[in-house]
Order: structure tokens, then C-alpha cells, then sequence
């Protein structure tokens, strides 16, 4: 992805959560920071098969429980066209 559309998600993380992943959004604890993980995100890359595989962004996301969730997102970017994209 695009270093620039990952800064974006990055920036907007919590704004992101709540349009996407509304339950988990509801559920973030935000006293707590979210985590991004972009070493460990690098060490993983080497099991995915294909470059079309590879995810952008790995986030330990804390919760109200007290426990993290893990996030892997994979963010593809369509540019004008993509009448070949299923709806």
C-alpha cells in the first residue's frame, strides 16, 4: 500500500475503527494507545504467498476488557475505473 494512504489509516485509526469495525471501535479502550507493529509486520511477510497477499497494517488494538486485539488490514487503493471489481 501506498506509505502515504498507510500514514492516513494510521492517523485516522480510531475514526477508521468506527466507520468499519463499529464493535470493536465501541469496545477500544481509549486510555490506552493502539499499536502499530510494523517490524513484526515485516517478519510475518515472509509466510504470505504472493505480493497480492501481503497486509499493510498490523495493530495490537487494546479493549475495555483489558485484553488486545490483534488487527492485520490489507487497504487496496481503486483508482477510476474498476468495472472489473466485483460489487
Amino acid at each position: 500500500m501506498d506509505e502515504n494512504w498507510k500514514e492516513i489509516i494510521k492517523q485516522f485509526f480510531r475514526q477508521a475503527l468506527e466507520k468499519f469495525i463499529p464493535e470493536l471501535a465501541e469496545d477500544l479502550d481509549t486510555s490506552r494507545e493502539v499499536t502499530f507493529l510494523d517490524k513484526e509486520l515485516q517478519d510475518l511477510v515472509v509466510y504470505v504467498d504472493g505480493p497480492e497477499q501481503i497486509p499493510d497494517i498490523l495493530a495490537r488494538v487494546p479493549t475495555k476488557t483489558g485484553h488486545d486485539v490483534w488487527l492485520i488490514l490489507h487497504v487496496e487503493i481503486q483508482g477510476p475505473g474498476g468495472g472489473d471489481l466485483p460489487e
